[in-house]
């Protein structure tokens, strides 16, 4: 599609179009691409080529890649990464969801503007996906983890009119840390009251369980099956398998981990109590980044803290080899992350409804529930009552019965 400012628009929607888009990709993903913004956060694997066909190929709620190029005299100036998906909509209250009935998504991946950000080219290829919403492509554009002072968000942000845009972004807290030279210089710089609590916890766990405790590390093809088992075997048991989110022992799993392996990406790591499997923390290696991807602990040893001794082991190995010049903790709060973590910033996530009945419904949908759970959370947060009732909330569904994936 020929534009009237002189540029070009292409879309990549089957897999030959992507891959026809290959050395453009891998040259617009370096950071002299472009050259007049930066990232907060390095890339993750997530925008790897391969990766994201993976992604695509392995969910049964993915119906195709959707990736917009956008040139100029020719040459590509910046790539839009996104995939049209079929599923609920959802909005979260608490821990509970919502969920309308299937829709087309179309998902705008975290980091995926590649090349120059520049907010000429930001209106651009956002203006495209606007005319793909009223194509009816999609129902709903999804544009995920976006960084704040970024001209693609600044144009996202004011995109569309009233009936259209999402009057409830999701804001996210990013959590990572920098390596030092050793485990033990890591160690001094966090507080005395980490250090106290560190000590205490392997000591406690040491005293319960001593000799028993094996960590493990995998990292080839070879060891996925392994991975899959032994990870399946804790997550199964944890509070987020209740609520459906954290490790999916699936198909799909596999094969991102498979691929991950044959890069070598893949990093996982597993303590055992004997011969059971106690805790996993999965990650990816990735241009010097670690990213987390999934973690687990068995409940029956949350006393013991299994998954905090398994992450200072995952911490030191790391720093030992010294292939990794941060970790990246990715979204959501928790202690461990406050406890070892020196950076932190935000990033957010918002919606654009197509122009449509069907759009403008889902609309609002989500803008009233998340409105008013906006509402309940605020009143909740004043009284200090949300740590006790996530708490509540987190036994009350690890302790109910699951089926497996």
């Amino acid at each position: 599609m020929i534009l009237s400012s002189g540029c070009t628009i292409e879309t990549a929607r089957d897999f030959r179009e992507v891959i026809a888009l290959r050395d453009d990709w891998q040259r617009l993903s370096l950071p002299s691409a472009n050259p007049r913004g930066h990232r907060a956060v390095a890339l993750d694997p997530s925008v790897d080529i391969d990766f994201h066909l993976a992604v695509v190929q392995s969910g049964s709620e993915m119906i195709r890649p959707h990736v917009i190029v956008l040139k100029r005299g020719g040459v590509a100036q910046s790539i839009l990464v996104g995939r049209i998906e079929k599923r609920p909509l959802q909005v979260a209250l608490g821990y509970k969801k919502l969920s309308s009935s299937s829709v087309r998504i179309l998902t705008i991946i975290h980091g995926g503007m590649l090349g120059e950000d520049s907010e000429e080219n930001a209106s651009v290829l956002v203006d495209y996906v606007k005319e793909c919403l009223r194509d009816h492509e999609a129902d709903v554009a999804w544009f995920y983890g976006m960084e704040l002072d970024s001209p693609f968000y600044r144009v996202v942000k004011n995109a569309g009119g009233w009936i259209t845009r999402d009057h409830c972004p999701a804001l996210m807290r990013r959590w990572r840390i920098r390596l030092p030279a050793s485990y033990e210089e890591l160690y001094r710089q966090r507080s005395a009251n980490t250090r106290h609590n560190l000590k205490r916890y392997s000591k406690r766990l040491h005293d319960a369980l001593g000799d028993q405790l094996t960590v493990r590390s995998f990292r080839n093809s070879s060891d996925v099956e392994t991975i899959l088992s032994d990870t399946e075997a804790i997550a199964a048991k944890t509070y987020q398998r209740g609520l459906g989110v954290g490790f999916l022992g699936t198909d799909a799993t596999r094969q991102l981990m498979t691929l991950a392996a044959s890069r070598g990406w893949l990093h996982a790591h597993i303590l055992y109590a004997g011969s059971k499997p106690a805790a996993f923390w999965n990650g990816l290696l990735y241009q010097r980044t670690f990213f987390t991807w999934s973690t687990g602990y068995d409940p029956h040893l949350s006393d013991l803290r299994p998954g905090t001794f398994l992450l200072e082991r995952m911490l030191e190995k790391l720093c030992g080899e010294k292939a990794a010049d941060e970790v990246d903790f990715g979204f959501g709060d928790a202690q461990y992350k406050r406890d070892w973590c020196d950076h932190e910033h935000f990033q957010v996530s918002q919606f654009l409804f197509a122009p449509t009945r069907q759009g403008i419904s889902l609309n609002m949908f989500h803008s009233s529930l998340l409105g008013a759970s906006n509402v309940v959370r605020k009143l909740l947060e004043r009284t200090g009552a949300v740590p006790k009732l996530k708490k509540a909330w987190r036994r009350r569904v690890a302790n109910r019965p699951t089926q497996q994936p």
